[in-house]
């Protein structure tokens, strides 16, 4: 009878160990699960951050291209004032 209280005295501990490392192993998954939502998260907003910074870019770009053709036209225009201005 004594072996048998102290094997149900033990299967009572492993019992209680079980049920604790249940409980802390689902801290765990929630945890995890809580790291992953925000991973999508903050792969979402990298993603935005990029779009953006592509956008930035091809408009830098095209300032840039375009600040060319003013530069260009403006020199046009002082030869162009230089002729017609040195001939009046």
């Amino acid at each position: 009878m004594v072996k048998i209280n102290k094997q149900i005295k033990k299967l009572s501990e492993v019992e209680k160990l079980r049920i604790r490392m249940d409980y802390r192993f689902s801290q765990v998954d929630e945890t995890l699960q809580e790291l992953k939502e925000n991973d999508k998260k903050i792969d979402r907003v990298l993603d935005q951050l990029d779009s953006i910074v592509g956008q930035f870019k091809k408009f830098d770009e095209e300032q840039i291209m375009q600040s060319g053709r003013i530069a260009t036209h403006s020199d046009d225009i002082k030869q162009l004032q230089g002729a017609v201005f040195a001939g009046a």
